[in-house]
């Protein structure tokens, strides 16, 4: 028996890896459904949009990120500048 797995073995066992995490996402979002006394459809709703939000800043703090480095290159230019004057 060789080390690999065949394709057929490999699928069965990619199949039965999402089959189980489909059941573990299920019985995390009833369970939360439950404790927060709502539908499991208002959770997904309000975990996709807890992502949406989440993506969006983590944009915004990458553009705030490179406009700091352009200001702070603008502010070396500057600086530079001043000093080639003297």
């Amino acid at each position: 028996m060789t080390a690999f797995n065949s394709r057929s073995e490999t699928r069965a066992s990619t199949r039965e890896l999402r089959v189980a995490l489909s059941v573990e996402v299920h019985d995390h979002v009833q369970r939360l459904a439950r404790l927060q006394r709502c539908s499991p459809a208002r959770i997904i709703e309000r975990a996709l949009r807890e992502q949406v939000l989440a993506e969006g800043v983590e944009r915004w703090l990458a553009r705030a990120q490179v406009v700091d480095a352009q200001l702070e290159a603008i502010a070396d230019a500057l600086i530079a500048t001043g000093r080639a004057r003297r």
